[in-house]
């Protein structure tokens, strides 16, 4: 294994500033450190009184009572019992079927979470399924095979709960389907499958490898004071805090931790930024892959070294991915002769700030990275030129390096 040499502060132009800033997560609501005790089921009448609070609802409620307008339950389907067989599905209403989709479901079949078949009512006591397609198809596969202690011979009068909305419209159909399955309605965010998950093993003590690894990863944003919120959470801005809970799932937990204690480390007292978890991840990914220890006085000080040139170049991380941004487009427009077809990758950061830190004569060993976006291109009059990512930072960038 190669050994890596230390870069000392006094050959590194840069020093990094021992960070002093501090946060009180005490002020941050951390919406998965409820205990089991205070989780109590919201009553009907408190959401209600809730939903009165929100600007804009009551005004829409003013409007009706003014304009006398009520509404008719009766138009609210209603939950029968009917053949499985007289379900059908139009495929123009509803989506086609993932059939690896519902193998995964039926390989982890449980009554317990079907529902009733939604869908509209048809002449000659057909049904049109609107939502429930792949449950509803394997309740059949299994009443045909006698699945549920059923006669075979009969498997399509197996009976089966429907909830159905008795409008003959055809049109109906696919309006409630596209309603069921996205329009209008409100998607779960990585954020509520995390909760989800987390809450499952510290409230109901599930074993679920899922759910176990979710909470490892909440206990580590909490141990590194790194909480994650909602995008829209009152606290979504402030120091302490992340939204990035799709960037939190990324890497290993290894991986994980190291990003969320490097960045306590250098930039607590700071909000997160989505930079962190390509540039540090990245960086203990590569270092690990080549077995480059991560740990020691050597590694702090490159460390203290590549930080050091984050803060003199680009303020903070969040500066550092706008202009790597900037960068990257200008660079493969020049290497390419056309504008990318997307964002930079996540390791554009990394061979930024690996470029600047050799540059300013840094030693220790780093990855590979550090040759990336880098291209040797043949112009018209057969002139070689090499065409590298530091060429198109700001010119107060490039002052500060001497390019």
């Amino acid at each position: 294994m190669a050994k890596a040499t230390m870069a000392t502060t006094s050959n590194f132009p840069f020093v990094w500033q021992p960070n002093t800033q501090t946060v009180d997560i005490s002020k941050i609501e951390n919406l998965l450190a409820l205990p089991k005790s205070k989780v109590v089921p919201k009553t009907m009448a408190q959401l209600v009184a809730e939903l009165e609070t929100i600007p804009g609802i009551m005004d829409i409620i003013d409007y009706l009572v003014a304009n006398n307008i009520f509404y008719d339950a009766n138009k609210i389907g209603k939950v029968k019992y009917a053949p499985i067989g007289s379900n059908t599905f139009n495929t123009v209403v509803q989506r086609m079927y993932d059939f690896d989709h519902g193998t995964k479901i039926l390989s982890k079949f449980d009554p317990q979470m079907l529902v009733p078949i939604m869908a509209t009512q048809l002449p000659g006591d057909k049904f049109s399924c609107i939502d429930t397609l792949h449950g509803s198809g394997l309740v059949g596969l299994l009443a045909k095979h006698g699945r549920w202690g059923n006669d075979i011979t009969d498997w399509e009068n197996f009976q089966y709960p429907y909830f159905v909305i008795d409008n003959p419209n055809p049109a109906f159909a696919p309006e409630a389907a596209m309603a069921r399955n996205g329009k209008g309605q409100k998607k779960w965010k990585k954020f509520d499958h995390h909760r989800v998950h987390v809450f499952m093993v510290r409230h109901f003590a599930s074993v679920d490898k899922m759910y176990v690894e979710a909470e490892k990863r909440q206990q580590l944003c909490e141990k590194y004071e790194c909480i994650p919120v909602p995008e829209k959470h009152k606290h979504a801005s402030k120091a302490g805090t992340q939204t990035h809970i799709d960037a939190l799932y990324k890497h290993n937990l290894k991986a994980t931790e190291f990003v969320l204690k490097t960045h306590k480390e250098y930039w607590h007292g700071t909000k997160m930024d989505s930079a962190a978890w390509g540039l540090y991840g990245n960086l203990f990914s590569s270092l690990t892959h080549l077995s480059i220890p991560t740990k020691g006085e050597e590694f702090k000080q490159f460390m203290n070294n590549f930080n050091a040139v984050i803060k003199e170049c680009f303020t903070s991380l969040a500066g550092l991915r706008i202009a790597t941004k900037n960068a990257h487009d200008a660079w493969h427009k020049a290497a390419y002769d056309r504008k990318p077809n997307s964002s930079a990758k996540d390791d554009a950061e990394l061979a930024i700030i690996l470029k600047i830190y050799q540059k300013l004569g840094g030693t220790h060993l780093v990855p590979g990275t550090a040759m990336a976006y880098s291209y040797n291109k043949v112009d018209k009059k057969g002139n070689n030129i090499k065409i590298d990512i530091l060429d198109y930072l700001e010119p107060e960038v490039k002052e500060k390096i001497e390019i």
